[in-house]
Formats: structure tokens, C-alpha cells, sequence
């Protein structure tokens, strides 16, 4: 929304944090959806051990627990559900990469679309592959790793707990972290009920003694005390215009673009 983005300097870089929402609007599954998935296959007597509904790894650690099946064929699952989704709409994406504001992208999601889609704009970094990032390519750091294997992505929560703790990946989160404290985040599409963000956001952001300015796009001013307390702690600025209105003004600058481009003429 070009409102927000006037507040700053014409210059001005941003983090952006892509959530569920976005993924919905692509044509993928989100993490409710996968969840949902997991949790029909659960017992009712196993879904008792359950800690935290709005937990994707909660859910996922009761599904191994219960023998529903392996890690190895969970992974399979969803990565075959990813991969099978042909008519999938980049315009948002493409359309978010081409405006030129982000800097770092951030994500808990699984899906493969940045990197598959977009390699030559994107430098894909998780807690199993640091890399220094390309110049004039976007650091696109996954959080919970890449769902290509099942070495390298973080599912349960007990591997949630390994990723926090272990100090493998202390430069990973280092570097996160670096990012919050050179400029402003923006959260787009993200789910504030998802517990696995709120606690993963906490533990990056805890240690920050220089944290820049987060806002989050919310389509609701209705939150749960978790929530809310998460805001406050960190004095988030929730922005209630919505995110389709942010895709509109990404899409708005990429179409302004391609007329400027068509409407220029060879000179002699």
C-alpha cells in the first residue's frame, strides 16, 4: 500500500515476512490446510495428547508419537502435495520481487515456490545451507529448513526444539537476526493464531537489543491473548488495511512499470 511505504525514505529497504495467506492465494495448501490433513489421520485418543491445536509441529509430534506412520513418508506427503499443484500463480510473488522494497524475505512455509520459480532473483538460505548472498538477489531465509528431504526440514516439534537449542544452527539464527536490526519488517499474509510463528518469532527476536520497527497486516482486530502479548512485547505496529491491498499496490507498481518499459522508443 503506497500510504505505508511513503512513511519512509524513498530509498528505504524492508524485511518481509511471507505467511499462509499468500500461499492460499498461489494456489498451494497452507499450514491449517496440511494440519487439518495430519490431524484426520490421528486417533481420537491420541489427539487428547495434543498441546497446542494452533500447532502445526505439535500436531505433526502426535502423529509420529501415535504411529500413524514415518517421518520419512509424512515428508514425502507433503512435499508430493506441493509438487503436484501445476497451476500455481506466481503474479504475487513476481509481482512482490519486482517492486524493488525487500531486501530479505523471511518464511516458516514449505512450499518451493520462491526458489523454484524465481532462482535468479532469490538466494535460498536455511539453518542446513548458509551461503553468502549474490548481489542484486534477495536472501530468503526458511526457517524451518527445506521440505526437499527429510534431513533438512524441521516438522515436529521436537525438531523445533533441536533447531533451538543446538548449536549447529547458531549462525543461521545469527544472521537472522542481523537482518532485523538493519531495517523495518514488514509481515504480510502471516497467521497470528499460528502458534509455531509466535514462538519461533520470539526466540529470534528475544536476544535483539536493536530490533527496527515490525509491522504486521491484519485483516481482523480480534487476536488471542498470545498474540497480543507477542505485539506488545516487541511493539509490533499492526496495520488493519489488509493484504490484498498490498498485493494490489505490488501489482499496480509492476503494471506502471511494464508501460514505462513498453512506452519507451528507439532513439538514433
Amino acid at each position: 500500500m503506497k500510504s505505508f511505504f511513503d512513511k519512509f525514505e524513498k530509498e528505504q529497504k524492508f524485511n518481509l515476512f511471507t505467511g499462509d495467506f499468500l500461499n492460499k492465494l498461489c494456489g498451494y495448501p497452507t499450514r491449517s490446510d496440511i494440519s487439518e490433513a495430519i490431524l484426520s489421520e490421528i486417533r481420537s485418543s491420541a489427539k487428547n495428547y495434543i498441546k497446542d491445536m494452533n500447532s502445526f509441529s505439535d500436531i505433526v509430534q502426535a502423529y509420529l508419537d501415535a504411529v500413524v506412520d514415518t517421518k520419512k513418508n509424512l515428508v514425502r506427503q507433503i512435499k508430493e502435495n506441493f509438487e503436484y499443484r501445476y497451476n500455481i500463480d506466481l503474479e504475487i510473488y513476481r509481482n512482490i520481487i519486482n517492486s524493488k522494497y525487500f531486501e530479505t524475505i523471511f518464511t516458516i512455509n514449505f512450499d518451493g515456490i520462491l526458489e523454484n520459480n524465481f532462482s535468479d532473483k532469490i538466494e535460498k538460505i536455511t539453518p542446513y545451507e548458509m551461503k553468502e548472498i549474490s548481489d542484486n538477489k534477495i536472501g530468503y531465509y526458511k526457517f524451518l529448513g527445506d521440505i526437499a528431504s527429510i534431513g533438512t526440514v524441521f516438522i515436529s516439534s521436537q525438531d523445533i526444539r533441536k533447531l533451538k537449542t543446538l548449536d549447529f544452527y547458531t549462525e543461521f539464527f545469527q544472521k537472522v537476526r542481523e537482518q532485523f536490526t538493519l531495517r523495518p519488517t514488514l509481515f504480510l499474509g502471516v497467521n497470528l493464531e499460528d502458534s509455531d510463528l509466535l514462538n519461533i518469532l520470539d526466540f529470534i527476536l528475544t536476544p535483539i537489543k536493536d530490533l527496527q520497527s515490525i509491522y504486521m497486516v491484519t485483516s481482523t482486530t480480534i487476536i488471542s491473548s498470545k498474540s497480543a502479548e507477542l505485539i506488545s512485547k516487541y511493539n509490533i505496529k499492526l496495520i488493519t488495511s489488509g493484504t490484498k491491498d498490498f498485493i494490489d499496490y505490488f501489482k499496480e507498481l509492476s503494471e506502471s512499470e511494464n508501460k514505462v518499459l513498453t512506452e519507451k522508443k528507439f532513439v538514433w
